[in-house]
C-alpha cells in the first residue's frame, strides 16, 4: 500500500501494540523512581509531593494516572499526602516502592489549621489605636474638648479558639477567619494632665500626632478538613528519603478520534486521524500519555475505590445540600460522579458523555499511540495529530430492507434496522440507496472507531463515522443518498397452504412469497451496489448468486403468531455490477408458516 506520511518534521507520536497483561506493569512503574528533580523532593519529614508522570487515556471518559514523588520518611517510617484522587476506581489504587515492592495506605478524613499574619491598612479607630500603642498623641473628645498623653493600652484579650470540633467524617473546603481580639472598649492613657486615664473608645473622635502609624498587622486562621493518604513503609525506613509510585484509574480524561478524508477519491483517498482530548480530571503539565485504541473490561468502573472516601463525602454533601447534588435519595457512586445538577444545566451533557458511539470498539487488542510531553490544563481541550496516508478506496452504492411481519394475512411492512455498521441512516421505507466510500486499511496499524469528515477540496460532501478496521481489512464510510442510483421493493404471495402442519396444538399454514429488488443505475458509468435484504422466514432460492444465511428465529420479526422450532430468520446478500443506464431485478422465494 502507499506509505504513510507523517507531519513534518516529525510525527510527535509512537505507537505500538501490547497485550494488557503486559500494559499495566509497564505503565505502573516506568523508568527509575529515584531521579525525581528537586523540585520533587518534599519540603519537610513525612509530606510527599506527587507529580503526574504518565495517563493512559482511553476513549471511554476514563485514564490510568501514574504518580511519582519522593519523601523523608517520618520517626515511624510514614509519608503522607493529601492529594487523594475523587473517583479512583475500586481494585486500581496502588502504591510501590523501590524494587516493585507494595506499599500498604491509610486513608482518612483530617483537620488542619494554619496561622497567618497579613500588613494591611487601618480601617477603624480602634485598628488606629492598636497600632499606635506607646506614641504621644492627642485626642479628640466627642464633647469638643482634647486629651493629650501617651497610648497606653487597649484593654482586651486574646482573640478566642474555636471549640475542638467532632472527628471531621467528610471533607470541607477551606475557611478563613480573621483573629480579632475581644473586648477594645475601653483605652488607657498616660502622661496626662490628669495622670492615668481610663476613657470609653466611644468617646474618642479624632487622633493626631507629630507621625501616625496607618497599617497594622492581622492574624488569620484558615481551618480545613480534607483527605489524607498515609503510606507505611515500615521502621526500618525512618529517616531515610523513599521514592513511591502510585497508580490510580478514575474519570474525567477522554479522547475521540476524528478523521479527514480527501484526495482525488476515485481510487484512493487520503486519510488522516487526530486525537480530541477532555481534560476534566487535573492540570497536566509535561506528562508522558498514551492514547489507546480499544476499551479494556473493568468490571468495577462504576464503583469508587473506599480509599477514596467519596461515599462519606457524598452522604454529607446530600444531607447538608441535596438541592446541590442534584440526586436526592440516590446512593450511587456514578450519579456522585456525574453531578450534572452542579455543574450543568437540565439540558446539557458532560463532555464525558458525548459521542458515546465512539466511546467503545469490543474485544480487541489493545493499540497505543504514544505522546512524550502532554500538557494540558484541567477544563482544556486540545488536538493531536496522529497519522495521515492514502489508502485504497471504492465507491459503492447499497441498499438495506428489513422486513418486519403483519400477522393479519401474512403481509409485510419495510421498518429500519439497528446494525454495527450503518448502512442507511434515513428511513428505510422509502427504499433510498446510500453512497459509501469503501476504505481499506493497508497500513501497519489498526483504524479505530470515530467520526469522519469527508471533504472535496475544500467543500465538505458527508459526515458519518469509521468503525474499528484491522490491518487488511475494509470499512464502509457513508456518504450521502444517491440520487443516480434508484431502487424499490417489492413482494408478491406465491402460494399458500392452509393447514400445513400441526405444532403445539396448533394449525399451521404455510405461505410462500418472492420478493423483488429492482434497481436501475442512471449513472453513466458501471457502479458497484450491494442489497440486502432481511426477513423473518426461510428463503428457499435467490437470483444473481444471492448469498443466503439461516439463522435461528428472531421475536422481533413478527408482531404475533410465529413460533420458534417452525420459522428462521434469513438474510440475503446480492453484489452486482451494473452497467451505464442498466437494470436489474434481484429476487428470492421464501416461506414461512402462520397461525
Amino acid at each position: 500500500g502507499a506509505p504513510r506520511r507523517p507531519f513534518p518534521p516529525e510525527p510527535p507520536m509512537r505507537a505500538r501494540l501490547l497485550p494488557l497483561t503486559l500494559l499495566l506493569p509497564l505503565l505502573a512503574l516506568g523508568p527509575a523512581l529515584a531521579d525525581e528533580g528537586p523540585d520533587a523532593k518534599a519540603p519537610a519529614p513525612g509530606a510527599l509531593t506527587l507529580a503526574t508522570r504518565r495517563v493512559v487515556i482511553f476513549k471511554d471518559g476514563h485514564a490510568l494516572f501514574v504518580r511519582r514523588g519522593t519523601a523523608l520518611a517520618d520517626d515511624q517510617g510514614h509519608v503522607y499526602t493529601d492529594a487523594v484522587p475523587d473517583n479512583a476506581v475500586l481494585g486500581t489504587f496502588w502504591a510501590f516502592s523501590e524494587g516493585e515492592a507494595l506499599v500498604g495506605m491509610q486513608a482518612q478524613f483530617v483537620e488542619t489549621r494554619r496561622a497567618e499574619e497579613r500588613r494591611e491598612t487601618c480601617l477603624t479607630l480602634l485598628d488606629l489605636l492598636r497600632v499606635n500603642l506607646g506614641r504621644r498623641v492627642t485626642i479628640g473628645l466627642t464633647d469638643g474638648k482634647e486629651l493629650a498623653g501617651v497610648l497606653k493600652q487597649v484593654l482586651d484579650r486574646p482573640a478566642p479558639r474555636d471549640p475542638e470540633p467532632p472527628a471531621p467524617s467528610a471533607a470541607h473546603p477551606p475557611a478563613e477567619r480573621e483573629l480579632l481580639p475581644q473586648g477594645g472598649h475601653l483605652l488607657v492613657m498616660s502622661d496626662t494632665p490628669r495622670g492615668e486615664v481610663v476613657l470609653p473608645v466611644a468617646l474618642v473622635q479624632t487622633l493626631s500626632a507629630a507621625t501616625l502609624e496607618t497599617n497594622i498587622t492581622r492574624a488569620f486562621e484558615t481551618r480545613a478538613v480534607t483527605k489524607r493518604m498515609r503510606f507505611d513503609l515500615g521502621p526500618g525506613r525512618a529517616g531515610q528519603e523513599v521514592a513511591l509510585v502510585v497508580l490510580h484509574f478514575g474519570p474525567d480524561l477522554r479522547w475521540i478520534p476524528t478523521y479527514r478524508v480527501g484526495g482525488d477519491l476515485s481510487t484512493s483517498a487520503d486519510l488522516a486521524l487526530q486525537a480530541e482530548i477532555l481534560n476534566e480530571a487535573e492540570d497536566l503539565d509535561q506528562v508522558e500519555a498514551s492514547l489507546v485504541v480499544g476499551v479494556p473490561h473493568f468490571r468495577f468502573k462504576e464503583v469508587v475505590s473506599p480509599l477514596s472516601l467519596e461515599a462519606t463525602l457524598q452522604s454529607a454533601l446530600r444531607r447538608a445540600a441535596p438541592q446541590l447534588m442534584g440526586q436526592m435519595g440516590q446512593t450511587s457512586n456514578v450519579a456522585f460522579q456525574s453531578r450534572a445538577g452542579e455543574r450543568m444545566g437540565p439540558t446539557e451533557r458532560s463532555p464525558m458523555d458525548l459521542a458515546p458511539e465512539l466511546a467503545g470498539e469490543g474485544s480487541q487488542d489493545l493499540f497505543v499511540y504514544g505522546v512524550k510531553a502532554l500538557t494540558l490544563p484541567k477544563g482544556a481541550r486540545a488536538t493531536l495529530p496522529l497519522w495521515q496516508s492514502t489508502v485504497p478506496m471504492k465507491h459503492l452504492y447499497a441498499l438495506e430492507v428489513n422486513l418486519g411481519r403483519n400477522v393479519e394475512g401474512g403481509g409485510s411492512y419495510v421498518r429500519p434496522k439497528a446494525s454495527a455498521q450503518v448502512l442507511a441512516p434515513i428511513e428505510l421505507a422509502r427504499h433510498e440507496v446510500w453512497h459509501h466510500l469503501e476504505l481499506t486499511n493497508d497500513s501497519d496499524v489498526p483504524w479505530t472507531t470515530g467520526a469522519a469528515l469527508t471533504l472535496d477540496g475544500q467543500v465538505p460532501i458527508g459526515q458519518d463515522m469509521i468503525t474499528y478496521t484491522p490491518v487488511g481489512a475494509s470499512s464502509l464510510l457513508p456518504l450521502t443518498i444517491a440520487v443516480d442510483v434508484r431502487a424499490d421493493f417489492s413482494e408478491v404471495e406465491s402460494a399458500r397452504q392452509p393447514k400445513a402442519i400441526t405444532h403445539g396444538g396448533h394449525e399451521y399454514a404455510r405461505i410462500q412469497k418472492q420478493a423483488t429488488i429492482r434497481v436501475r443505475n442512471f449513472r453513466s458509468e458501471a457502479t458497484r451496489f450491494r442489497a440486502t435484504l432481511a426477513l423473518g422466514g426461510r428463503v428457499t432460492e435467490a437470483s444473481d448468486e444471492g448469498r443466503i444465511v439461516i439463522n435461528d428465529f428472531r421475536p422481533e420479526d413478527w408482531s404475533r403468531g410465529g413460533h420458534p422450532s417452525l420459522n428462521h430468520h434469513s438474510d440475503v446478500e446480492w453484489n452486482v455490477e451494473l452497467a451505464p443506464g442498466e437494470e436489474k431485478r434481484l429476487t428470492c422465494a421464501y416461506e414461512f408458516y402462520l397461525r
